[in-house]
């Protein structure tokens, strides 16, 4: 593969070859992108889902705890939140002990909204095990545990 051409959009042609670590780039990009696609007719954001999901399964987080999870800057955070707030899908009430803190909540209509995004982007992550068997999926989840386990654990760290 010489051609520029041939690479589907976001692959550069080099990361085409069977090399485990460009199967896995690719296998969870596209993943993500369908997620993506899966979203955006429900007005929302990869970000705003996860905000929405921790919020409904830790009530009361914080903007910090958004800044750890999702990993993004503080003003992100506000401007993430700010328009989830004017939309009607969260509220922020300030924190029973420290009234400089805000804690954010789903409301009636985001939990509602969450909880069909959710069923929507079950289905696109589960999309995968119609095409292979329940073996063939089991064994590609010890595999990619094996993955994740050994770049967790083993992962040379740089030297500084």
């Amino acid at each position: 593969m010489g051609d520029w051409q041939e690479a589907p959009k976001g692959s550069l042609p080099w990361e085409l070859n069977d090399h485990i670590g460009n199967l896995l780039k690719r296998a969870s990009n596209l993943v993500r992108r369908e997620i993506e696609n899966t979203l955006r007719p429900l007005g929302m954001t990869t970000q705003q889902y996860l905000t929405m999901r921790y919020s409904k399964d830790v009530p009361g987080i914080t903007h910090s705890d958004l800044e750890k999870f999702l990993h993004i800057e503080k003003s992100s955070v506000t401007s993430l939140v700010t328009g989830m707030e004017k939309k009607g899908w969260v509220t922020r009430r300030h924190h029973g002990e420290d009234a400089r803190v805000k804690q954010i909540y789903l409301s009636e209509s985001g939990l509602q909204l969450c909880n069909h995004a959710y069923e929507e982007v079950e289905r696109v992550k589960n999309q995968v095990e119609t095409f292979l068997t329940p073996q063939e999926a089991d064994i590609l989840k010890i595999l990619l545990k094996k993955v994740i386990h050994t770049y967790e654990h083993h992962s040379p760290r740089p030297t500084t």
